[in-house]
């Protein structure tokens, strides 16, 4: 009498890849891959592509930089979410941006820079609720990363604000 076998495999939920929570995060964020990708100098959408595809891996400047629009970086490594943001308290203290930036190759050039596009976006936020107006998302960005850039003062920025709050439709 012989025995017969049959093998069971088990069900295996799928698990999302690191490029795939990426994607998942920014159209949580309600970016598109330029945007997203622009929020750290030298990315272009093509480099938001790869990372989403996992041809190639995100640097740690680069999480540092979507860790401060909202991103939860800890979720995109890792798989598991941690509350409702980054596995620590305060994302937008400097020591969380330490934190995030501490294996970087030159982590003092990284920590500055995520601290100057923390105070744009900060400034920028406080212009617009200065104004009563919410910038389009495209104008968001850029003045976004005109500020970061040194490209406009604050006084130009909120005279732009001011601007287009006047000349949008009510």
């Amino acid at each position: 009498m012989e025995k017969s076998f049959s093998i069971v495999k088990p069900r295996v939920e799928p698990v999302l890849s690191i490029g795939a929570r990426l994607r998942e995060e920014r159209e949580r964020l309600g970016f598109n891959q330029e945007a997203f990708a622009r929020l750290t100098p030298a990315r272009t959408r093509q480099s938001q592509s790869n990372y989403e595809k996992g041809a190639t891996s995100p640097d740690t400047l680069y999480l540092a930089a979507i860790a401060a629009v909202g991103a939860d970086t800890h979720y995109i490594v890792t798989g598991q979410r941690v509350g409702k943001g980054p596995p620590w308290k305060d994302s937008r203290s400097d020591e969380a941006i330490w934190h995030a930036v501490s294996d970087a190759p030159n982590r003092y050039a990284a920590f500055e820079g995520m601290k100057k596009i923390r105070d744009a976006t900060d400034l920028l936020q406080r212009l617009q609720a200065e104004a009563g107006f919410d910038l389009p998302g495209a104008w968001a960005l850029t003045l976004q990363e005109l500020l970061f850039g040194g490209q406009i003062t604050k006084e130009g920025a909120k005279r732009v604000i001011q601007f287009l709050a006047r000349s949008s439709p009510k």
